[in-house]
């Protein structure tokens, strides 16, 4: 049996990581292939045209036994689905068992959740134990949804269970995500886990697709500092066994803490370059910053970053724009790179001055139905809630769904407010966040 290391090297503790395993593992099957639809947009008017029938997107999501969500059904989901709710109501808990959903088959994005909350690795006597409700490894988390004309996207359940020893081999130095320091040795790898998480995927023609991962220490990488200081490098990680499946589409998750790295936007950029959509990103980043005029790459020290001309006498790294620049820079390249997926977006008016929100909103709306993108967003603001509605009426899309998260009998539950539902009660001043 060959074991293929999905998630080596705990050191790596940001998204595009995961993203780009996502891509490598995982790309779009029959059920989940979008038609793109260019052009969809006129100014500021929407040819209105309905996604669901274009798009196979999700149109409900169910969740048992995930961080603090005991029983959850969301529904109906829209193209845009924006989250609210008091704090500790599991609005980043949801955007996490849309992302697990969406990468079924890689075991390490649990570790790549924890890190995104702050959490720099795992206990191997507890492993991902954070992601069960009420922290009992006992359970069972399933993840389940739905598509078009009640078509299944596919059941996943995630379990722990006791390590198959014939399972760990041993990982080289240059598996490592990192290049290895030069003259370094074969590493020791030892399972420092009893546990393996592992999961089940049921795709919607019935067929099964088990994947596993576990806790490793690799030790031995050795380093002659000088004359007489040598220096040995540990490294802890997820190894596992991913199933091979068929292509799905990338998905993004942006968080509300890390930023993309400049490494992964570059990158994108790039891709976005050669397919000339680079004028676009320049445009979209003007309803935040107007004297944006072009961006560009440079490749100068100390790493290659995309700059912009806002008319000065030489280009300026978007990173000293501010935060919203780089907040909606980092947004628009993800859907370039998730067409035809989902974008996971928590606390999508980070950075973003409230002044700017409508404009804001009324870009990610023709950038989702530009790219065949579907949306889940959470948010705190009043605000952001208000601009999002103003957008899609100006525009005459009504694709927007607000899901609200409650308590209810001592259970987080959801209330999903329509469009007209929306309007109705923003202009009533009812409370919803």
């Amino acid at each position: 049996m060959i074991i293929r290391r999905q998630e080596f090297g705990a050191s790596a503790e940001s998204a595009e990581v995961a993203e780009r395993e996502q891509r490598a593992c995982s790309s779009s099957d029959p059920f989940l292939d979008v038609a793109i639809l260019p052009g969809q947009f006129e100014g500021d008017k929407c040819n209105k045209v309905r996604w669901d029938q274009v798009c196979s997107m999700y149109t409900s999501f169910s969740i048992k036994n995930f961080r603090c969500i005991e029983d959850l059904t969301i529904e109906p989901l829209a193209r845009v689905n924006l989250i609210v709710g008091k704090n500790n109501m599991g609005k980043t808990a949801l955007l996490e068992a849309l992302w697990l959903h969406s990468g079924p088959n890689l075991p390490g994005l649990g570790d790549r959740l924890a890190r995104f909350r702050g959490i720099p690795g795992q206990d191997p006597g507890r492993l991902m134990h954070d992601l069960f409700y009420d922290f009992d490894p006992n359970r069972t988390i399933v993840l389940s949804a739905k598509g078009n004309d009640e078509v299944d996207k596919g059941t996943l359940n995630i379990k722990l269970k006791k390590r198959d020893e014939s399972l760990l081999t041993t990982v080289t130095a240059s598996d490592s995500p990192s290049d290895p320091p030069r003259g370094s040795q074969e590493s020791d790898v030892s399972a420092i886990s009893d546990t393996a998480i592992t999961l089940d995927y049921t795709d919607a023609k019935g067929k099964n697709y088990r994947s596993s991962g576990w806790w490793v220490r690799s030790e031995g990488q050795t380093v002659q500092l000088g004359t007489n200081a040598r220096m040995t490098f540990t490294n802890e990680g997820m190894a596992g066994q991913a199933a091979t499946m068929p292509p799905r589409p990338s998905n993004v998750f942006l968080g509300a803490r890390q930023r993309t790295g400049p490494d992964e936007d570059v990158r994108r950029f790039g891709n976005a370059e050669l397919e000339g959509y680079a004028d676009h990103l320049a445009s979209c980043l003007e309803r935040v910053d107007s004297r944006i005029q072009r961006l560009l790459t440079i490749a100068a020290p100390p790493t290659p970053m995309i700059y912009a001309d806002v008319g000065l006498t030489r280009p300026v790294p978007v990173g000293f724009l501010g935060d919203g620049v780089s907040r909606l820079l980092s947004l628009a390249l993800a859907f370039h790179e998730s067409r035809g997926g989902m974008i996971f977006i928590d606390e999508v008016e980070n950075g973003l001055h409230y002044s700017v929100l409508e404009d804001v909103w009324r870009e990610l709306s023709r950038l989702s139905t530009e790219f065949g993108v579907q949306i889940f967003a959470t948010t705190h603001s009043h605000e952001c809630m208000a601009s999002a509605r103003e957008a899609f009426a100006s525009m005459g899309d009504e694709t927007l769904c607000i899901h609200r998260l409650s308590l209810q009998d001592g259970r987080i539950a959801a209330t999903t407010y329509s469009f007209e539902d929306l309007t109705f009660t923003l202009d009533y001043g009812a409370e919803m966040r």
